[in-house]
């Protein structure tokens, strides 16, 4: 039987075969890349059920140290470099907080709100965490010679938007993309190569930096 080969025009956006690669313990695809991160986090969480059920033999803070030591790196590796979208941010916030409640024994009918059990456990939104490591990650870039692979490539982006701004369609989620709503309500821009340089000295001040990060986070 003849088969038709698939032509790269019928692959639909997101299914990309270069979004399965893996490198630096990441998929280039964000998004298989948080699913992967949650069936790994559920797998390590899972392992620890024997601690879970003697709950009641240990401090909060004793398993809160432990869940932060083996579960909660799971989900935040690499986490600055990835462009998420306000869906995989709930996706990953969701399923901290269902690890959070199980760990803490916190089940049905007592209820506990969103807020108080990041206090409990001492903790914050993995959205939260993300946020405050794409800055961190950016100011460090920024302050690196242009020469850098990661300075490289956020010229180029810029490049291209000075050269094509009225591309019509919404945009990929990227990196830069997220970055761009996290400034959304600041005086910060993250979009033409004038932007970009005005970050640059920004971003060697570190004062200053700390304060543009402040405003973001």
């Amino acid at each position: 039987m003849y088969l038709e080969p698939v032509s790269e025009t019928t692959v639909h956006r997101g299914q990309e075969q270069w979004r399965s690669i893996r490198t630096l313990g990441s998929l280039f695809g964000t998004a298989q890349d948080v699913t992967r991160r949650i069936g790994l986090s559920a797998v390590a969480f899972g392992r620890m059920k024997a601690i879970w059920f003697r709950r009641q033999h240990l401090q909060t803070n004793t398993m809160v140290r432990l869940y932060n030591a083996y579960v909660l790196p799971i989900l935040t590796y690499n986490i600055g470099c990835a462009g998420l979208s306000k869906a995989l941010e709930d996706s990953l916030d969701k399923i901290h907080r269902k690890q959070l409640r199980h760990m803490l024994g916190i089940f049905y009918p007592r209820v506990v709100s969103n807020d108080d059990l990041y206090e409990l456990a001492h903790t914050e939104p993995i959205s939260a965490m993300a946020k405050r490591a794409r800055w961190r990650l950016l100011g460090h870039i920024l302050r690196q010679p242009s020469s850098t692979p990661g300075n490289q490539a956020m010229i180029a982006y810029a490049s291209m938007e000075d050269a094509v701004r009225h591309r019509r369609g919404a945009p990929r989620s990227c990196l830069v993309t997220t970055l761009q709503q996290d400034v959304k309500f600041t005086a910060v821009a993250l979009k033409t190569s004038r932007n970009l340089e005005t970050l640059r000295s920004c971003a060697v001040d570190r004062q200053k930096w700390s304060n543009i990060c402040s405003a973001v986070v």
